[in-house]
């Protein structure tokens, strides 16, 4: 069974500077504000894609479904497996788009072949309700989760781990000022019952240190293993 189709919907979850590259390429909307578009921002996009003839509509309408059916983890799954078979050496790039949508489009600019086999093989399950998948083979292999899926969760991993050390350290000291009889919670309590707003402060401060401490030295380790990824540098500011 196909997905739910919502042309608006799709383009909105694919980078603007891949869209670009994909209407670039098929010389059509070049008069819409690509430089002064934020990102996902996609009412022009939209507009100008429904201005062209009706039979280019239909066109770009058939692309964006396939993307649209790719857009998921079987999909990527399969895209991820012909771009290890036919370009190992674009693994990498592919892993570096941030979205499954931007995955599906980034494999039809740069890796049509691939694009082209994954979309037959979405149809045909799609018709099949699914049956094609459960008897394909040979996924996920060793090779596609060390060098596609795993580097591709990454990112998403390091921001939720950072996520989560500040709320741990927020319940630690909220644990400690409701009945600890140490740790920095209990001394902001106790400056508290002995009137010594010193002691408040300094506890502040360095629980923001040390909070900032362990942040920095998460941010360091997914700089480290996040470094092949063009698009990831805010990450650890």
């Amino acid at each position: 069974m196909a997905k739910p189709f919502d042309p608006r919907k799709v383009l909105k979850q694919i980078a603007n500077s891949l869209l670009r590259e994909f209407f670039r390429r098929r010389g059509e909307l070049a008069d819409v504000p690509w430089d002064q578009l934020s990102e996902h921002r996609i009412e022009p996009v939209f507009a100008g894609w429904l201005a062209l003839p009706e039979a280019t509509q239909r066109e770009v309408q058939m692309i964006i479904r396939d993307v649209n059916e790719l857009a998921d983890h079987r999909g990527v799954a399969v895209l991820a497996e012909g771009i290890l078979a036919r370009h190992p050496d674009r693994a990498e790039d592919f892993s570096a788009q941030r979205s499954k949508a931007d995955k599906a489009m980034w494999s039809y600019l740069y890796a049509p072949e691939v694009f082209n086999d994954a979309a037959m093989f979405a149809r045909a399950d799609a018709l099949t309700g699914g049956r094609l998948w459960n008897r394909r083979n040979g996924l996920p292999k060793r090779q596609l989760v060390l060098r596609v899926l795993l580097p591709g969760t990454l990112p998403s991993y390091f921001t939720g781990l950072r996520s989560g050390l500040a709320l741990g350290w927020m319940f630690v000291i909220a644990a400690e000022l409701m009945g600890a009889s140490k740790g920095l919670g209990f001394l902001m309590l106790d400056g508290q019952m002995t009137g010594r707003p010193q002691v408040i402060i300094g506890s502040l401060v360095l629980f923001a240190l040390v909070g900032k401490a362990t942040d920095a030295v998460l941010a360091w380790a997914a700089r480290r293993a996040l470094r092949w990824q063009d698009s990831y540098g805010a990450m650890g500011h």
